[in-house]
């Protein structure tokens, strides 16, 4: 795998990262159920689906031809 392919996979896994953070953070606000639970809890999902949309995209631009 050359250089590029390696940055690729670890821009991918940095922003697995990140999703896997806002997923843990959308279930935080659901154990805690406060006042505010649904408006948190809908833009937390919204934060999920832009995420996992660029990582979908990147894997789709590095997938091999």
């Amino acid at each position: 795998m050359d250089d590029a392919g390696v940055d690729a996979m670890r821009r991918i896994a940095i922003e697995l990262d990140r999703l896997g953070q806002e997923v843990s953070a959308a279930r935080h606000v659901l154990d805690d159920a406060g006042p505010n639970c649904r408006e948190e809890t809908v833009r937390r999902l919204g934060h999920i689906a832009t995420r996992a949309t660029r990582i979908a995209a990147m894997v789709e631009r590095e997938k091999p031809t």
